[in-house]
């Protein structure tokens, strides 16, 4: 006697080699042979909230379904069938019970739900339609059923189905009446006679679906563009080219271009695959019809484009829907400007010996923004800057710096990594928007410097730079959300969250994870813009074509150190030197170009000299000399420092902070011990904004925040991301001994204390910031 569960197997007793093939045995009924409703072929279900296709029920065996959406194929067993069915999960449209109004009250709940989310699926005027006529079909299949419990009998025929349309005619009217929104009046249906209503309810009674089944059949059904999207391409690229020859062409003309163009195409294909033996498919010839539609698409910016040109066709209109890639890399950029969604800590700093070695805020920094270029062929991301100056020229400069530069410092800085960033070269042209920052004529001269074209997008309209806008939602959905201390782009997703409490991550670290992420995951993502290739791989196959290389800088772009982060002016050299709003710069040098020149212009012995002031380092500034006639050859520049040691590392809004201090507090800025005392007040009350006491002094009991102005100040990711995010606060800490300069200043305020108590006190409060807080103190945190 075989065991319970050999006998209620699909195969019977087990077989030995000598005994009958398997073909002979015994089968035994099992579940699975029973099938729970009767399903026909292609018949829709819904699964779960999905609507998937019963194909076959196999033998003995489960059924199959193919789910269009996730065009997968998957089996259910009856058991698991039988269990959907009583989740309510199981539902049959109309298999049930009948569809008319009274009868549906009866359905459970969720069947009930899914029957209004197939109807609701559908565009809205087929369903408009479908609704009114499932009024008639309802009303007709009501009468039946009350006769029918009357014991009576309500016939499907002509007279009937007249005095049906006359009652629903009478009803849709007087609901009419009542009605005093237009646009909410019931239309009735043009085509009513008896036997279309006749031909509406037997519908229903074969089909059981409801309104959904009084749908138009093509409304149903799923229209996809038969046409390879190259096609679509390629008629658009014959319409943007017939712009530059007339502004005359008609649709028809229009066709007889494509289809030479396209044909042109198959000749090269053919061509090649004969010469090769390669298989290229050849691209289809469109129809007149569909030509004609491309062309009506497309009428508004061709008219446009006829009267001001394409460039303006295109920043009116945005290319006429999605923006068309190009074909080669580096050809056009998308720049903009993004604010994070999360907060950070400041973090430790590269301390030397002599210094203080670590200094870590106990509190979340303010949000930071970031400036970053993609490549729009290939969707790669070029280059970035995190900055806490939102849409300042500064940034904005670097971010194209990096963009260019070969990024060898990630293997050095992080050999960890798997991979480097390989985006390098110049671009043909950069799309930005028309912030305030990108429009200053020093973008234009600074990219000019380099021969760098650009164009305008108009701004607050995402849609005319939509790459851009696209990586930074992938960032902020794949990458920021993820972090301690992400805020949320919205209170709803921000939740019961304490951002500035939770914040965990140092803003070095910050830096880190972001060059991780761009490498291993945002450029190795298949996108389907690309044909499902990654964005490494299209600027990697970019790189193996000779025909495509980067451009990079030029040796005489390479002398002229900071060319690009840097604002060109007309600077008048006299015996003092140059003065630039408040700052003086002088040299022996700048004096020889002054003398060499030997100009003098209505009596005033002064020159004026181009020059360049880098946008983060107002210490130093480069003078170009002036070419002697018959003198060939780049001219080297001479670098000329401030006379102001504490300007160095300042960049000009920061310098402006100080000045705007030294005068409220009654100095004069000119003076460099009044200015010294104002930069140690604000770099003082910079840190305490962010949570890092002076020394001698007691922590603040909570970090505000300040809207990026402190760390802004403090310099935090000021000198780029091919250093550390605190490289600019260590600086100027060790040239300026700061924090010995503060030490001595809380140390003068308490006068019971001898020199070596002070000395000790401050060694003291220098050991407690070297601890990490996070450790140490699991609840510093919690007051924010």
């Amino acid at each position: 006697m075989p065991e319970f569960d050999e006998a209620n197997s699909h195969q019977g007793e087990r077989q030995s080699v000598l005994s009958d093939p398997p073909s002979s045995a015994q089968e035994f009924p099992c579940l699975d042979d029973i099938m729970p409703d009767p399903l026909e072929a292609n018949q829709k279900v819904f699964i779960d909230g999905n609507v998937v296709e019963f194909l076959y029920k196999h033998e003995h065996g489960p059924h199959e379904f193919f789910d269009a959406k996730e065009r997968r194929q998957f089996a259910l067993h009856t058991a698991e069938i039988v269990q959907l069915k009583e989740d309510g999960l199981y539902i049959v449209p109309g298999g049930d019970s009948p569809s008319a109004p009274e009868v549906s009250r009866e359905l459970k709940e969720a069947e009930r739900r899914y029957l209004q989310m197939s109807i609701g699926s559908v565009p809205e005027r087929p369903r408009t339609r479908a609704e009114v006529r499932f009024l008639y079909v309802g009303t007709f299949l009501s009468k039946i059923l009350n006769a029918e419990a009357e014991g009576g009998f309500f016939a499907k025929n002509a007279i009937n189905a007249e005095l049906v349309v006359a009652e629903v005619d009478a009803a849709i009217a007087e609901m009419n009446a009542e009605q005093n929104d237009p646009a909410k009046l019931i239309k009735i249906p043009k085509r009513r006679r008896p036997r279309t209503v006749l031909a509406w309810v037997e519908r229903e009674c074969e089909e059981r679906l409801g309104p959904v089944g009084q749908v138009h059949k093509n409304s149903l059904l799923e229209h996809t563009r038969e046409l390879p999207q190259q096609v679509f391409d390629d008629i658009a690229e014959v319409i943007r080219a017939a712009v530059a020859l007339s502004g005359k062409f008609t649709s028809r003309k229009i066709f007889n271009l494509t289809a030479g163009f396209i044909k042109e195409k198959n000749d090269l294909t053919k061509a090649q695959n004969l010469a090769t033996g390669a298989k290229t498919p050849l691209l289809p010839t469109p129809s007149e019809t569909t030509v004609a539609g491309e062309f009506a698409r497309y009428k508004p910016w061709f008219r446009y484009a006829r009267l001001h040109g394409v460039n303006a066709a295109d920043l009116e209109f945005g290319a006429v829907g999605k923006l068309p890639r190009p074909k080669r890399i580096n050809e056009l950029w998308e720049v903009d400007f993004h604010e994070f969604d999360v907060h950070t800590t400041l973090g430790a700093a590269p301390w030397s010996e002599s210094s203080i070695p670590r200094i870590l805020s106990r509190a979340g920094i303010d949000r930071f923004w970031i400036c970053m270029a993609i490549d729009v062929c290939s969707g790669y991301p070029m280059g970035f800057c995190l900055t806490f100056d939102p849409g300042s020229l500064g940034p904005a400069l670097e971010c194209v710096e990096h963009s260019i530069e070969v990024k060898t410092y990630i293997a050095e800085r992080w050999p960890e990594m798997k991979g480097i960033l390989i985006g390098h070269g110049k671009p043909t042209r950069i799309r930005f928007d028309n912030g305030k920052a990108l429009v200053r004529l020093a973008m234009g001269a600074a990219l000019a410097r380099v021969g760098i074209g650009f164009l305008h997008a108009r701004r607050r309209r995402p849609d005319k730079k939509p790459f851009i806008e696209s990586s930074f939602g992938t960032v902020e959905a794949d990458f920021i959300a993820w972090l301690p201390g992400a805020t949320g782009s919205n209170p709803k997703k921000k939740g019961n969250r304490n951002p500035v409490a939770e914040a965990r991550i140092e803003a070095e670290e910050f830096q880190r994870l972001f060059h991780e992420y761009l490498i291993e995951c945002f450029a190795r993502r298949p996108q389907e813009g690309l044909g499902y290739r990654t964005s490494e791989q299209v600027y990697l196959e970019s790189l193996e074509n000779p025909n495509v290389r980067p451009r990079p800088l030029t040796a005489a772009e390479k002398a002229r150190s900071d060319a690009i982060t840097s604002i060109g002016f007309s600077a008048p050299i006299t015996r003092e030197g140059i003065n630039w709003d408040g700052l003086h710069y002088q040299s022996p040098e700048l004096q020889e170009l002054r003398q060499a020149a030997g100009v003098r212009l209505n009596g005033r012995s002064s020159t004026k000299f181009e020059a360049r002031m880098p946008t983060k380092n107002l210490g130093m500034i480069h003078v170009a000399p002036k070419r002697v006639p018959g003198q060939t050859g780049d001219l080297k520049e001479i670098e000329v420092p401030c006379t102001n040691p504490y300007a160095k590392h300042l960049n000009h809004w920061q310098y402006k902070c100080v000045r705007a201090d030294v005068k409220a507090k009654g100095g004069d800025p000119a003076n460099y011990a009044d200015f010294q005392a104002g930069f140690l007040r604000l770099f003082r009350s910079s840190l305490e904004a962010v949570g890092v006491p002076a020394p001698g002094e007691a922590p603040p009991a909570k970090a505000r925040l300040t809207g990026g102005q402190a760390p802004r100040f403090l310099g935090v990711f000021q000198h780029g991301p091919k250093v550390h995010a605190l490289d600019r606060v260590a600086r100027i800490a060790e040239d300026f001994d700061v924090f010995g300069e503060i030490a001595a200043v809380v140390a003068s305020k308490n006068d019971a204390l001898s020199d070596d108590s002070v000395a000790k006190e401050v060694e003291k409060t220098i050991r407690k910031w070297s601890s990490d807080p996070v450790e140490d103190d699991p609840q510093s945190n919690a007051g924010g």
